[in-house]
């Protein structure tokens, strides 16, 4: 299990192989960050695997995962989308989609058959796939006077955040990278040390006043 703030995903796309009775199942399993990122990597696999029978896939998109697909693509009913999406699910893995191609071998196998077919093509990839935890982050931009802008960037070098823009005028825009599960203490962090600022508490009166001045940018 993932720990708190983080998720699991693959660090790069591997293929793994399964045969039965004359059958060859061929999972592509890779990293998106986006379902159009899915159905162009679906187009280019279709494209170098044109004599192929099926092309049945499963994918998992969100920090927990909540955004999925699965596809038998002709294939008797949930005997190969579901199976393939199972294992990304059991191996708690998103921004990912599995795409299993068939190359028909003569016999059928059977629903159990295909079930255990598109199950283990999909083993055979997780298998040899590099799975790390990736830390989820959120984007900050905080528009703040020119004067009160040096504790920010204090703070942005003493807990190692990325600094994404900076320019600096009367007032300087700042875009900060932060795990995700630190935004709230980071912006209260600043609020509380501004209330020992006079010339802070001139231009945000209140902390409502001050967090309009930030805005909360949803990354991956």
């Amino acid at each position: 299990m993932a720990q708190e703030g983080t998720y699991k995903t693959i660090q790069s796309p591997v293929e793994g192989e399964f045969k039965d009775r004359g059958s060859k199942f061929i999972a592509f399993l890779f990293p998106i960050k986006s379902v159009d990122a899915f159905n162009e990597k679906l187009g280019e696999i279709k494209i170098f695997h044109p004599k192929c029978r099926h092309y049945c896939y499963a994918y998992r998109l969100g920090n927990l995962g909540e955004t999925k697909r699965m596809n038998d693509d002709g294939e008797p009913s949930n005997t190969a989308g579901k199976p393939i999406l199972g294992q990304l699910e059991k191996n708690e893995i998103t921004y990912v989609g599995c795409v299993v191609v068939r190359y028909f071998g003569g016999i059928l196998l059977g629903t159990s058959g295909l079930i255990n077919a598109y199950k283990c093509a999909t083993i055979e990839a997780i298998d040899v796939a590099e799975i790390i935890e990736k830390v989820i982050t959120t984007q900050v931009k905080i528009t703040i006077p020119y004067n009160l802008s040096f504790y920010i960037m204090d703070l942005v070098k003493k807990y190692h955040y990325v600094l994404l823009g900076y320019h600096a005028a009367e007032e300087v825009d700042m875009t900060i990278e932060l795990p995700k599960i630190y935004r709230e203490a980071f912006t209260n962090e600043i609020w509380e040390h501004f209330l020992d600022l006079s010339e802070a508490r001139a231009v945000f009166k209140t902390q409502e006043t001050f967090l309009k001045n930030i805005e909360i940018i949803e990354t991956v």
